[in-house]
């Protein structure tokens, strides 16, 4: 697997499919509908960061969406996860590579302290042999059009 820093207009039109894949996978009730625009935005102000996970062929398997800024009451530079996902066929170990490399990639940026959020069905993955503790629940209010099924 080949791992990159991408932009989104790079990757965008590979990255939809892969993108409605990960919406189906979640149950979400919401329609597909992603802001192309506003990704671009970020991007084009040094918020965003897109990494990518390609095969021998260059076929997209996987991405991994960032938002990097400064944390607004300890001035940390921090990044929240936006989005992961991973091809099915990918999961395991090769997953597991995508994410130390992004991490490593983020930390290069230096970056100081990085959030993820892992939905229930990937409870198993164990973010803890990567340096990670668990910092609570996150808790989520939704309308119901919105909420996992």
């Amino acid at each position: 697997m080949r791992h990159a820093s991408e932009s989104i207009e790079q990757v965008w039109d590979e990255l939809l499919s892969l993108a409605q894949r990960h919406h189906r996978e979640q149950s979400y009730k919401a329609p597909f509908d992603p802001q192309r625009q506003i990704y671009e935005a970020a991007e084009s102000v040094g918020i965003l960061r897109v990494f990518t996970m390609r095969d021998a062929d260059r076929k997209l398997c996987g991405y991994a969406g960032f938002f990097v800024t400064r944390h607004p009451h300890m001035n940390l530079k921090i990044a929240s996860q936006d989005t992961l996902y991973v091809l099915p066929e990918h999961r395991g170990f090769a997953a597991g590579r995508f994410l130390v490399w992004c991490d490593a990639a983020l930390e290069a940026d230096g970056v100081q302290q990085i959030s993820r959020v892992v939905p229930a069905q990937a409870a198993a993955l164990n973010l803890g042999a990567l340096g990670y503790r668990d910092g609570g629940k996150l808790w989520v209010k939704t309308k119901d059009c919105i909420s996992p099924s």
